[in-house]
């Protein structure tokens, strides 16, 4: 490609300049220069002007490369915030529930959308319960649904039907459908903690920022302290430590 673009950039200007010769060979005369007759300046200053424009037009290629990729880039952003979720607001959701008793999972039964047909649900038609103000642990093998569970509750996902029987479980907290809850309220009113950090590029004071940009020194360490994270300030640099997604960058995954 750029030696097609270097054979065509000397091709034009071999042009130029034979059309240059004849212009001055035969007396033509300049209307930009008072109709005098065309001189070798006038040409010179022709091929210059060309010369600079090719030269910015080839300094101009891999901006334009880099405005279709970020058009590209912007068009998946685009498409996810002109999506429409499968779970949203039930006509008539509140902004008030509690959680005094328990939350309940009855009959449910879920496989994630994206799955098979042949692979079987992650649940079919599972009660249990979570009581409140107890710790409950949620045991089992990689792919039983412990990561799904949490998921359920803060209502990524909706229970389905029951192949069976055709019925349509629900999850409750103190018997009100999460259905009922408004889906901003329902998730700022849990607290998740993954198993996986996902941390940003910067110091450890950003990362904590991240979560709250008007927070103090004093609620951060005090953040610290309760996350068990004291060794933050074991680190020479401590709160201004750097770190980010690279390994070699990035903080122990415990």
């Amino acid at each position: 490609m750029i030696a097609i673009m270097k054979c065509a950039i000397f091709s034009f200007y071999t042009f130029a300049f034979y059309v240059g010769s004849v212009y001055i060979q035969e007396q033509k005369l300049n209307p930009d220069n008072g109709n005098q007759p065309y001189a070798a300046q006038d040409v010179l200053t022709v091929l210059i002007a060309l010369i600079t424009g090719f030269l910015s037009l080839i300094a101009a290629l891999p901006n334009i490369q880099a405005v279709q990729a970020a058009r590209l880039v912007g068009r998946g952003i685009f498409d996810v915030i002109d999506r429409v979720p499968r779970v949203r607001d039930a006509p008539g959701a509140t902004s008030h529930f509690q959680l005094a008793r328990a939350i309940e999972f009855k009959n449910v039964s879920f496989k994630y959308p994206t799955a098979p047909e042949e692979q079987r649900d992650i649940f079919n038609s599972v009660n249990f319960t979570i009581k409140a103000g107890e710790s409950t642990a949620i045991v089992g093998p990689s792919g039983f649904g412990k990561s799904t569970i949490v998921q359920m509750i803060e209502r990524f996902y909706d229970p389905v039907r029951n192949k069976a029987d055709n019925s349509l479980g629900s999850i409750t907290f103190d018997q009100q459908d999460i259905k009922s809850i408004k889906l901003k309220d329902l998730r700022e009113a849990i607290g998740y903690v993954p198993q996986e950090p996902t941390l940003i590029i910067g110091t450890i004071r950003e990362n904590l920022l991240f979560g709250n940009k008007d927070a103090s020194d004093e609620q951060i360490m005090r953040a610290l302290k309760k996350a068990n994270a004291d060794f933050v300030f074991d680190f020479e640099r401590k709160l201004d430590t750097f770190i980010g997604t690279s390994t070699v960058v990035n903080l122990s995954g415990g």
